[in-house]
């Protein structure tokens, strides 16, 4: 929504500019005309209402490139309010398809599983093993729903962070230590560059510690075992910046973006079962809603790739 706003502001500031052009073309044309006839005659003809006339012709001319402007202002704006909306109908659609194809696989196992159980067709001790199975596939389900409903209300724009003045150096710490048995768990060797001295940004903590939660388990979900992992902060100008870069597999830059949108990633994922597909797109969300960006270094030097994220700093007290 944010970009149509931005395109119908530059629609109208496009309208304008070209009306006041036609506006001055015409102010120049008419004073050029003027000055051209200011003679007896013209004077005499002024008498005649010659120049009343050609006065009101000149204001209907202004009314008229008025009128156009307007007109091709809504034309503009109904074009671009009509791709938005089909933008985001398709993009509803294709979230909904996809989330009803990941809750069909854990359920069809949990109603295969429990009616086997029901039925008595499990052997006693191979009940807990299916028990604990019928959970996991709860939990998955339970995990992508909730996915679902983080990454709808980043996208509301009604929703609104509840940010503090956080040391974003010790919360990015914080979370790689967090994440360190799953690191080792994959046998990925993690390096961690992060300043000693604090640097400061306006954060919602929860939102921004699932954003970057999803980037740190994004690296050994999508990606071999025994690679490096590089966790960096570092400041540049007015913002604070967060770096994970790894050895693991390349993405092709043509498909980078992409990757931010709701379950494109998600074809692995899906039958995987260790990602709900929406990681991506709801760390972009919750880094816009922090007046951020995030998006894919394919140069960062000695590694495949890096996730950056950045983020405003706070301004010095």
């Amino acid at each position: 929504m944010k970009t149509l706003r931005k395109k119908i502001v530059g629609y109208f500031i496009l309208c304008a500019f070209f009306l006041q052009v036609a506006l001055s073309v015409i102010d120049s044309t008419v004073g050029a005309y003027v000055d051209s006839h200011t003679t007896e005659e013209a004077i005499e003809g002024l008498t005649a209402g010659r120049f009343s006339v050609f006065l009101v012709l000149f204001i209907i001319l202004q009314i008229l490139f008025f009128i156009a402007a307007a007109i091709i202002f809504f034309l503009l704006v109904k074009k671009a309010v009509q791709k938005e909306s089909e933008r985001q109908a398709e993009e509803q659609r294709l979230m909904y398809a996809s989330l009803a194809h990941d809750l069909k696989t854990p359920l069809t196992s949990v109603i295969g599983f429990s009616s086997s159980l029901l039925d008595k067709k499990i052997p006693p001790e191979k009940q807990v093993d299916i028990t604990h199975t019928i959970h996991d596939k709860a939990v998955q389900m339970n995990g992508l729903l909730e996915a679902m409903l983080s990454y709808s209300k980043l996208n509301s724009e009604s929703y609104e962070l509840n940010k503090e003045r956080t040391d974003f150096c010790l919360f990015v710490k914080n979370l790689a230590a967090a994440t360190y048995n799953d690191f080792e768990a994959h046998k990925i060797n993690v390096k961690v560059e992060i300043p000693t001295n604090p640097i400061f940004a306006m954060v919602d903590q929860k939102e921004l510690s699932r954003a970057v939660g999803n980037l740190l388990a994004n690296v050994w979900i999508h990606n071999p075992q025994g690679i490096e992992v590089l966790i960096k902060v570092a400041e540049e100008k007015n913002n604070v910046l967060l770096y994970i870069a790894d050895t693991g597999n390349k993405i092709a830059p043509e498909n980078a973006e992409a990757l931010f949108n709701p379950f494109v990633s998600g074809n692995e994922a899906r039958t995987s079962g260790k990602s709900s597909g929406l990681g991506l797109a709801i760390s972009k969300a919750a880094v816009k809603h922090h007046d951020g960006k995030l998006y894919i270094d394919f140069n960062y030097p000695a590694f495949t790739k890096a996730f950056v994220m950045e983020l405003p700093k706070c301004k010095e007290k």
